[in-house]
């Protein structure tokens, strides 16, 4: 993680995008298992104040244990947890929840899913959860009037 600190309005600017964010946070989960969005500053576009964000997964004992406990018991279905260096330095670990109607990870992620297997016929998500061909097989019964 870059040494650069993310201040608050760089922060705030990185959660404007919380779509890009929820996607990630999830598309991460569902490939590589619990973790955190890393968000740092584009080493190369400092003066830009541009945010990369990463997925990011620690091998056991790695993480300090506030965030290994923090990473354990967040829901990842509508809650993603964020790490970032702070202006006094510190690492912060923040975990960040949706209410039960607004834009959850899980949601936002089978919608841009939906919307990639529209706009392309030859793409197929990869490490698709069980539930996901559960809620298509759901949408095409529920098209098909010979299914009721």
């Amino acid at each position: 993680m870059s040494t650069d600190a993310l201040t608050p309005e760089l922060l705030r600017r990185a959660l404007d995008e919380w779509d890009a964010l929820a996607f990630l946070a999830y598309d991460g989960f569902t490939r590589s298992g619990r973790g955190v969005l890393a968000l740092e500053r584009v080493p190369e576009e400092v003066s830009s104040g541009r945010v990369r964000a990463s997925y990011v997964t620690f091998p056991e004992g790695k993480p300090h244990p506030e965030t290994a406990r923090v990473v354990s018991e967040y829901h990842p279905d509508d809650e993603f947890v964020l790490l970032y260096r702070e202006v006094a330095g510190g690492l912060r670990t923040q975990r960040l929840r949706t209410g039960p109607e607004s834009r959850a990870p899980k949601r936002v992620w089978f919608f841009e899913q939906l919307r990639r297997m529209n706009d392309d016929d030859d793409y197929v998500p990869e490490k698709t959860p069980p539930w996901f061909w559960d809620a298509l097989e759901r949408i095409a019964d529920a098209r098909d009037p010979k299914s009721r």
